[in-house]
């Protein structure tokens, strides 16, 4: 079986020293996992026109992007992803979940403490150790 394979973008929004983590819906192979807010880039689209446009549909927030920071590559059982991280800084004081059930602004030396997803607890490793 061929499995799909992804190429996503990811915020890494920081509030002074915490970072925002995100819970998934219960829905599929990373549900109730907590991640970094994002999604798929779409076709003719940069990381960054998709990250701002991921994060404006999942938390009707407008961000900017500050840096491009490493990807990670991660097989899941059904489908494959290259998670991309850009550091990103809020433009609004106020997030509204649209596509998560909750929400954590947590220091990145307790991210590991969190359910994760897999592809994200990779990319912590990469980014924060």
């Amino acid at each position: 079986m061929n499995k799909k394979n992804y190429n996503v973008v990811c915020a890494i929004i920081r509030n002074g020293e915490k970072v925002l983590s995100v819970k998934r819906r219960d829905k599929g192979e990373v549900g109730l996992k907590w991640e970094f807010p994002g999604g798929k880039i779409e076709p003719g689209e940069s990381m960054e026109e998709a990250i701002i446009r991921e994060i404006k549909e999942e938390l009707n927030c407008n961000i900017k992007v500050i840096k491009y920071l490493g990807n990670v590559y991660h097989e899941y059982q059904a489908f494959n992803i290259t998670l991309n991280a850009l550091l990103c800084e809020m433009l609004d004081e106020k997030l509204e979940l649209k596509e998560h059930v909750d929400l954590c602004w947590i220091n990145k030396g307790e991210l590991t403490k969190l359910d994760l997803a897999e592809a994200d607890l990779k990319l912590i490793k990469k980014l924060f150790n």
